[in-house]
């Protein structure tokens, strides 16, 4: 299915430096234009402009992407961020719908802009597409069209980004996701068993946890192999990966 995503060119940062975020979408049939709304706390972070750092005003238009920019078909873009309360609302249509379509070449994947945050202070924060009463019937903060002028209301998922942690030059950066999680209390049964369980029963949004899977109890001369599947609300977590523990490293 397609999506739409805010991409980091780096997660770790240090005070004074800027991260690029880039805003793109996928598989997107005939689109023609999008509206988002982006949140960010204005302590942490300020958008700047990547040519020149000069810092957004709430009028300012991010840096296009390499879509709806065809001067053919009118591309006509807009912005009216709130810079004091951390909110970056702006978008881009294609105007000649009808030439569009008579082109038959729609577009469909690439970026859409690209933003410079400036790291402002020690922490960690975040960056994400968030829904507001100025963009009605959004999804996640995101409306897009199709090359009818009509708005896509499903098919399509919003991928928000991880967690941003920020240092000073001289200090450790905060690890991103936590190594050493212990099981809960779970009564013990007997014979051989599995549990799939973390010690993060309460995160923040943005973080990263580690679901360890533990045996007990093998039979005699172990495992030789293992299969498994393990179920999760995609719409509430999404997978980074999966490596081997200690029982199965060959």
């Amino acid at each position: 299915p397609g999506y739409i995503t805010i991409d980091f060119d780096k997660n770790k940062a240090v005070v004074g430096e800027i991260i690029k975020a880039t805003i793109s979408i996928k598989d997107i049939q005939n689109f023609s234009g999008y509206q988002v709304n982006i949140e960010y706390d204005p302590k942490m972070l300020m958008p700047v402009n990547l040519s020149d750092g000069s810092a957004y005003k709430d009028n300012t238009n991010p840096t296009s992407g390499n879509l709806l920019k065809n001067s053919r078909f009118t591309p006509l873009e807009q912005a009216a961020h709130n810079i004091n309360t951390g909110v970056l609302n702006f978008g881009k249509f294609y105007v000649n719908l009808e030439e569009y379509r008579r082109s038959g070449n729609a577009e469909n994947s690439g970026t859409l802009a690209v933003i410079g945050f400036k790291v402002l202070k020690e922490g960690n924060t975040y960056v994400y597409f968030e829904n507001t009463k100025t963009l009605p019937n959004a999804i996640t903060g995101t409306t897009l069209f199709n090359w009818n002028g009509e708005r896509i209301t499903s098919g399509y998922s919003v991928i928000q980004p991880g967690r941003i942690s920020i240092t000073n030059s001289t200090s450790t950066p905060t690890p991103t996701i936590k190594t050493t999680p212990t099981i809960k209390p779970t009564p013990t049964p007997s014979g051989f068993w599995v549990i799939v369980d973390t010690d993060d029963s309460s995160v923040k949004y943005g973080e990263e946890i580690i679901v360890p899977v533990r045996f007990r109890n093998l039979p005699s001369g172990g495992l030789s192999t293992t299969d498994m599947v393990i179920n999760y609300d995609e719409s509430k977590l999404q997978f980074i990966e999966g490596t081997a523990g200690s029982i199965v490293k060959n």
